[in-house]
């Protein structure tokens, strides 16, 4: 299976289902592309991934501030 973006390009391998949870939001869980990315980057949630859990991502604070669909 291949996915894209347009940072990284496209990738393509295997799958694996695995549970995201950013910050203490509540998990989502997705279908990822396990392959080799460039430039050293070890890994790459796509907003798709990040809006199942997140709900706003304020970015006016330092560090931002996340604000979940629902927690834990």
């Amino acid at each position: 299976r291949c996915s894209s973006s347009p940072s990284i390009g496209k990738a393509c391998g295997p799958t694996a289902r695995v549970d995201v949870v950013v910050d203490g939001c509540r998990a989502a869980t997705v279908r990822a592309v396990v392959a080799p990315l460039p430039g050293g980057i070890d890994m790459a949630i796509g907003r798709d991934v990040i809006q199942k859990s997140v709900r706003v991502i304020d970015f006016v604070t330092v560090p931002a501030t996340l604000r979940c669909r629902a927690r834990r």
